[in-house]
């Protein structure tokens, strides 16, 4: 009896456990060689290039989450931290995002703050709004990741 309750704790205290590690690993590291890029021979004189993607949905929960990781490759690229994430008010809650800088050093820098609600189209029927923020501290050679989720 007195094992079957230290199983069955142990089991539970591991389910419980599972969700935070997932959460404690929301960003990718950088490489070395991504630290260090200063262009990339497939994008010849881009400003930036995506270095990693990744979309997903569920439909079944109404979820969807982003995630992006971006290298800056000149000045121009810059202009690449300000990130707009569309979504219609009243049909779905305001994307929960997360993003953070890292310069060519490995120094990282979170995004803190909240995003700002701009009202892009009205209807009667709905109201397109983009959650509007910029990066911190973005410069070239820098790279940036953000996380996206509309729950």
């Amino acid at each position: 009896m007195r094992i079957h309750l230290c199983v069955g704790a142990a089991l539970t205290l591991a389910a419980l456990s599972l969700p935070l590690a997932g959460a404690a690993q929301k960003f990718q590291e950088p490489t070395k060689e991504e630290l260090q890029m200063t262009s990339d021979p497939k994008a010849p004189g881009a400003p930036a290039v995506f270095l990693y993607l990744q979309s997903e949905t569920d439909n079944r929960n109404h979820y969807q989450s982003e995630y992006a990781r971006i290298k800056v490759l000149t000045e121009k690229g810059k202009d690449w931290a300000t990130v707009e994430v569309p979504y219609i008010s009243g049909y779905m809650d305001p994307p929960i995002i997360e993003g953070r800088t890292i310069h060519a050093d490995g120094t990282v820098i979170p995004l803190v703050g909240k995003a700002s609600d701009l009202l892009v189209a009205k209807t009667n029927s709905y109201h397109m709004k983009v959650s509007v923020f910029n990066l911190p501290s973005v410069e070239v050679a820098a790279s940036w990741s953000t996380s996206g989720a509309y729950p």
